[in-house]
């Protein structure tokens, strides 16, 4: 799980580089050189995340088999462990998509915004391999940044897409869940 989450925290500090870059050619201020410089760094830590999410997958398998022939004794190590590589999939999964959105919306195949859907519905409690629904999402979960980031870029990509409809739906979707959250507090 060590490796896993130095391998995860340097592929981030990586990955945040080529965000920035790929932001700044939102706002028209990045030069060409750059956003070359931002796709090569996305394609490269795209690929990391997703072995990092494979090896977690394996794992989270691995342990949940051993979780339920674990001797008492044992099981809440086991538990801890798989609760652990969960964790890892799951962030690996959050910023493989990301990197997926930044290349499509920095001009890559229309294909990539589609793998992006997949790798947030894997947050957003989607089944396996499939886009998130948002019947699907527990509206509990919205309370975590990540996972309410997941929705925004499920958001994001649909709007490359040129479904603004669904798009909407989703910001409303996080937007509800901030006010359930929240709103209470910022009103008294």
């Amino acid at each position: 799980a060590d490796v896993f989450d130095l391998r995860l925290d340097l592929a981030k500090a990586t990955y945040l580089q080529a965000e920035e870059l790929a932001e700044r050619k939102r706002l028209r201020l990045a030069t060409d050189e750059q956003v070359a410089e931002a796709q090569r760094i996305l394609r490269t830590v795209e690929s990391i995340f997703d072995d990092i999410s494979n090896q977690s997958a394996n794992r989270v398998r691995q342990l949940e088999r051993r979780e339920q022939n674990a001797p008492q004794a044992e099981a809440q190590h086991v538990q801890d462990q798989l609760a652990e590589a969960r964790r890892i999939r799951s962030m690996a999964r959050y910023y493989s998509g990301w990197c997926k959105y930044y290349q499509a919306m920095l001009g890559g195949p229309d294909k990539l915004s589609q793998q992006a859907l997949v790798d947030f519905g894997s947050i957003l409690n989607a089944p396996a391999d499939r886009p998130p629904t948002i019947d699907r999402v527990p509206q509990g979960l919205l309370r975590y940044e990540h996972v309410a980031r997941a929705a925004v870029g499920v958001a994001l990509c649909y709007s490359l897409r040129g479904n603004d409809a669904e798009a909407i739906k989703w910001i409303d979707l996080v937007e509800r869940a901030v006010d359930d959250a929240f709103g209470n507090r910022l009103l008294a």
